[in-house]
């Protein structure tokens, strides 16, 4: 975390805002590299609603800090309230479709899934932007996303065998928010701040799961055990990465780089964070390290600089 943290406040001191964004991305992919683990190590012990209830109130309870110290400033232009209300709604739905869908499915077949992002991002950003991409980035993006889909189908192949199809169509759905949310933070940059964006995302998130935390509990009779997980430090301790690191964060390193950023060029940093889960799973955990997963790394990362330095198309922006 380090090199990364020094790259962008040395881009950021030489006000070179896209390389500052660049470096932004390389930080969301380290954080969310790390999250596979986090959630691997703490999903068994709550349920999906619970565990986004508790991820969103981690990340709710700072941006009321920064209200009530004049730090964030709310301000909501007419103009764009439904886009931002949009653009909040779908980076909820982005985590809440993913957390359900792990319940039915594998982390394989959520890892395949979210490598299509940059292809969504790049069909709705066409749409709704109009970003294109040259010939030359879509061959790099083609050679990530395969990449990743390898990797996961190498790892495993039997565990794409008689896939839950409610738990691929939950998937998908957070793969398709996850390229809406990229696509509309770019749309909204103009009128709001990269801290303005994460506030109302963490307060839409928490109205969502707080309701549904109400009406599961109602229905179940569960309230009684519902808070029992918070008694686990390290169950704790991996809620507040994800409310503080991977939700408040990586939403405002999102906003800040989507607004220099086309919204393909700053997605498919999300590709990244599977080599970097992989690797942190060697490392940390003991898990082997197959050549077949070092080759494909490498090919995502090439992937993902090929994009990155290639030259795109400016966007234009249509209104929605």
């Amino acid at each position: 975390m380090i090199l990364p943290m020094r790259v962008t406040i040395i881009c950021i001191m030489m006000k070179n805002k896209t390389a500052a964004a660049y470096a932004g991305m390389v930080i969301y992919a380290v954080i969310v590299g790390f999250s596979f683990l986090v959630i691997k190590n703490s999903g068994a012990s709550s349920s999906p609603v619970q565990m986004m209830f508790f991820r969103f109130a981690a990340a709710f309870i700072p941006y009321i800090i920064l209200l009530c110290t004049g730090v964030l400033k709310v301000s909501l232009k007419s103009m764009k309230r439904s886009s931002l209300l949009l653009t909040a709604l779908t980076y909820v739905g982005f985590l809440g479709f993913q957390a359900f869908g792990m319940v039915y499915t594998t982390s394989i077949v959520s890892g395949i899934l979210f490598a299509m992002v940059p292809v969504f991002a790049r069909i709705i950003g066409g749409i709704l932007l109009k970003e294109k991409t040259s010939a030359v980035q879509n061959i790099f993006m083609a050679v990530s996303v395969c990449s990743v889909i390898a990797m996961f189908a190498l790892g495993s192949a039997d565990s794409l065998v008689g896939i839950d199809v409610r738990g691929f169509l939950l998937l998908l759905a957070s793969s398709l928010c996850c390229a809406a949310s990229n696509v509309l933070m770019r749309y909204v940059k103009a009128d709001f701040a990269p801290l303005q964006i994460g506030f109302f995302s963490a307060s839409t998130g928490l109205i969502v799961f707080t309701a549904a935390a109400v009406v599961a509990n109602t229905v179940n009779g569960s309230w009684s055990t519902f808070f029992a997980p918070l008694s686990d430090g390290g169950y704790l301790l991996y809620i507040l990465y994800l409310g503080i690191l991977c939700t408040i964060v990586t939403v405002n390193i999102l906003s800040f780089s989507l607004k220099y950023l086309p919204a393909v060029n700053a997605t498919i940093w999300g590709n990244l964070s599977t080599a970097i889960s992989v690797v942190a799973g060697a490392l940390i955990l003991g898990e082997p390290l197959m050549p077949y997963q070092i080759v494909c790394a490498v090919l995502i990362i090439i992937g993902v600089l090929g994009i990155s330095f290639s030259g795109a198309n400016p966007a234009r922006k249509r209104n929605i």
